[in-house]
């Protein structure tokens, strides 16, 4: 049996998939939500779950919360007198769950599918996994918190249409948009703040409480500070069905209290939804769409239940309706199908799930008008669909060069220093004059985020490899190694191009005159786009395509036929071939 893990900032959940459906997987004390915080007591025991939360107050120099927010990071987090990074507290709690899982099932859980915002950076991925490898189980996917979202809705409405998934949890928010049709689950754009959540509107209470009363941070013990949090949390909660909330709190001795209503949310919380604007905003660019194209919202994460939070997507989304599940649980119902999925369970529709990378992939290049500010060159972009493998050439830039040192990046920044470094491969060449001697440079990523990075020196054959973004030791390279080099150019996406080029001909071959000259015409624009390697004009002319398949092969002879040319007129079919 293989479990899904939701492993959320706030709180974590199980699910799995037996006897045609989706469990919640509860835990010792009945409830499917498990905070998640870890606390260690005075015997060096670690406590996980509701028993360490009620600790946050009494103990807090012993207990954590909210540590996904750091996962990647090399800091380490202090309780008691142990240290422990944010990766192994994780694991805590996934072995929390797993445990949980056994004791319901009885069955032993050795594979886990574990669900991460679509924003988590390459490091924050890799941490993740080595998280459920220190719990004693195996990773064998990551699924993107909305793809997972996305699944859940479309498998309970069976709705086709393009969604965008507003996923905000306590830490992270997550932006998606999502195209669903028939038994594929397309990402389109992804787009996040890794540092905005619910625990924001925590903060935003606790530091009008302490403006309101005169109190400052600085001056108060870290138990004061932590009982303010608390009753910011509760007054966030009870705002969600009361029109005012007091937040009352005895600080030695002495009663201070502050009033909030929905209204005081809005006005102090600004700043908070401007950051959410701006995420989807971000998605919809990177989409090449405006809201227009969207069909409807999802939403996910814990904080959408906030009242604030809907108003604020209401103003800008009008009358594009809202699809609410148990926001709670809408993720962990994602990866409990998606176990199912793996686990090959009868009873569950098979489903083709494609993610993208979320940030692009390169390498620093020269640049001659300032060397000290060499660029990034890109070789995967940001969006592309995965897995996916690509090539590009580099030459030696100085007389007698001997070795091209190539620094790996992630990031849209054109200047390299300003994306992040994964990593360096350090390729030898003959010495030769500058531009004399060149190496082909091969990424190949595949669906959960692992990158091998390939250089092959034209002159003499000589090949380098190396793998990025994994967790495993050195001798697991060389398999790993032989995994990723099956992945082709754009394979999932060849596949599917050429599935619906072969529906199109399959009506071509019995259709009437004009309609071969209109499938013609619908060919012409297809192979364009996928020349010219336009990916998210190819997927908005893919949607079109697939609209009039549906009409054309459901087509009744004694019914009207009213399909035009200008469903597909936004000049795919031009020659030109300047970017």
């Amino acid at each position: 049996m293989i479990l899904g893990i939701d492993l959320g900032t706030t709180n974590s959940l199980g699910a799995i998939y037996r006897d045609g459906k989706v469990e919640l997987v509860p835990n010792s004390l009945g409830e499917f939500l498990t905070p998640s915080v870890v606390s260690l007591d005075e015997s060096g025991n670690v406590i996980v779950g509701k028993a360490a939360k009620d600790r946050l107050i009494s103990h807090p120099d012993r207990t954590v919360a909210s540590f996904k927010k750091l996962m990647g990071e090399k800091e380490k987090i202090r309780l008691g007198n142990k240290y422990f990074l944010p990766e192994e507290l994780s694991s805590f709690v996934i072995n929390s769950i797993v445990n949980d899982a056994q004791n319901y099932t009885g069955e032993t859980i050795k594979d886990v599918i574990i669900s991460v915002p679509a924003y988590f950076y390459d490091k924050q991925r890799v941490a993740t996994r080595k998280a459920g490898l220190l719990a004693g189980v195996n990773v064998i996917r990551l699924i993107n918190e909305p793809s997972a979202a996305a699944l859940n809705s479309y498998v309970e409405n069976n709705n086709s249409e393009m969604v965008m998934v507003f996923d905000l949890g306590g830490g992270t928010l997550d932006v998606s948009i999502v195209d669903c049709f028939e038994n594929m689950i397309e990402i389109i754009s992804v787009a996040g703040d890794n540092l905005l959540g619910g625990d924001n509107f925590d903060e935003l209470i606790a530091d009008a409480f302490l403006e309101d009363n005169n109190l400052k941070k600085d001056k108060l013990s870290a138990n004061t500070y932590r009982a303010i949090q608390k009753e910011a949390e509760k007054v966030k909660r009870l705002l969600d069905n009361n029109e005012s909330v007091d937040l009352c709190i005895e600080i030695k001795g002495t009663e201070y209290r502050s009033s909030y209503t929905a209204e005081r949310l809005m006005k102090i919380g600004d700043p908070l939804f401007n950051r959410m604007k701006a995420v989807m905003d971000n998605a919809l660019r990177s989409a090449g769409m405006t809201i227009k194209d969207i069909d409807s919202v999802v939403l996910a994460g814990g904080s959408t239940k906030m009242p604030v939070v809907r108003m604020c997507l209401k103003v800008l989304f009008g009358d594009i309706p809202f699809i609410i599940g148990d926001g709670d649980k809408m993720i962990a119902y994602g990866t409990g199908i998606v176990a199912g999925i793996a686990g090959k369970e009868e009873g569950i529709r098979e489903f083709i799930f494609t993610d993208i990378a979320p940030f692009s992939l390169g390498i620093d290049v020269n640049n001659k008008y300032d060397p000290t500010k060499p660029y990034m060159s890109v070789i995967i972009p940001k969006n592309s669909t995965l897995p996916c493998s690509k090539i590009r050439n580099y030459v030696t830039v100085n007389d007698e060069q001997k070795i091209i040192d190539f620094s790996i990046r992630q990031g849209e920044s054109p200047y390299a220093k300003d994306n992040m470094l994964l990593g360096q491969v350090s390729v030898p060449v003959p010495s030769n004059r500058a531009g004399k001697e060149s190496v082909d440079i091969t990424f190949s990523f595949d669906i959960n985020g692992i990158l091998l990075v390939s250089a092959k020196v034209r002159s003499t054959g000589t090949v380098i490899k190396n793998v990025f973004s994994d967790v495993k030791d050195e001798d697991d390279i060389s398999r790993r190694v032989d995994e990723l080099k099956q992945i082709t150019e754009s394979n999932y996406e060849e596949e599917y191009n050429r599935q619906i080029r072969e529906r199109l001909m399959k009506i071509y071959a019995i259709a009437d005159p004009d309609t071969r000259d209109r499938i013609e015409y619908i060919l012409k624009g297809f192979d364009h786009f996928i020349r010219k390697g336009r990916m998210i004009q190819l997927k908005k002319y893919r949607r079109k395509v697939l609209e009039f398949l549906e009409m054309a092969e459901g087509f009744d002879p004694f019914a009207s036929w009213d399909y035009s040319y200008s469903d597909f007129d936004e000049d795919e079919d031009s020659d030109d071939d300047t970017e």
